[in-house]
């Protein structure tokens, strides 16, 4: 499961590298771009039960190691990845590659569980988001 999320971040990462390197905008319009990007504010999850089964979710940004990396910049590079949860299972797909994995719901906490590892998630309004730790931040959000 991890290793999708990280092929994900590793491809993005070095293509933004890249594009910032052989970019005449690098440390200007692209710095600007980035910088005027801002997500949106957490809305808080009511207390009933969060129903994710038939819902589908695609990813729109990325954080890692400073560098955000929204959806316009996403679909540039053509990277793509999406969440579809089932009532037990949530697929992950991105890269060309795809995961079902199960998955828990405790408030706006979901916990994905393969193998006896687990990766935890939040729900904020409209969005997953993904906090790896160091490897990054990925935001999903609702279809």
């Amino acid at each position: 499961m991890k290793k999708v999320f990280a092929i994900i971040l590793s491809v993005v990462m070095l293509c933004a590298l890249a594009a910032c390197a052989d970019s005449p905008f690098a440390g200007s319009e692209l710095e600007q771009i980035f910088n005027d990007f801002e997500m949106e504010q957490p809305v808080e999850v009511p207390d009933e039960k969060l129903r994710l089964a038939g819902t589908e979710w695609t990813l729109t940004s990325m954080e890692a190691e400073g560098i955000l990396v929204d959806s316009e910049f996403l679909e540039e590079l053509g990277i793509n990845g999406s969440l579809t949860f089932t009532d037990k299972e949530v697929t992950i797909s991105a890269a060309g590659e795809s995961e079902t994995v199960q998955y828990t719901v405790d408030g706006n906490t979901i916990t994905m569980i393969d193998n006896g590892e687990e990766m935890t998630a939040t729900v904020e309004g409209n969005d997953i988001i993904i906090d790896m730790g160091a490897d990054g931040i990925m935001t999903f959000t609702r279809n």
